[in-house]
């Protein structure tokens, strides 16, 4: 395996137990975060903003490696998203 397909499978498998953890806590943030866009790092809520160009923002504010965090959106209250 190459350098950089150990480095890809580092991060799919970094993204897997981020999302994870995102799925055992859904219900935690649903009624809290709803509307929100959230930044998960090392199975912990990092940040939570309005859209996806404010998290960055704080995320690229923070010198933060983006391709090492998990972004996923909660949706408003009343409104489901369908995948």
């Amino acid at each position: 395996m190459t350098e950089e397909e150990k480095r890809m499978l580092a991060l799919f498998k970094t993204f897997e137990r981020n999302d994870e953890w995102f799925s055992k806590h859904f219900d935690e943030f649903k009624e809290e975060m709803a509307g929100k866009v959230l930044a998960i790092k090392d199975q912990k809520l990092i940040a939570a903003k309005s859209s996806v160009k404010e998290i960055l923002e704080e995320l690229e504010s923070r010198h933060e490696d983006i391709s090492s965090i998990y972004i996923t959106a909660i949706p408003p209250k009343g409104m489901a998203f369908i995948l």
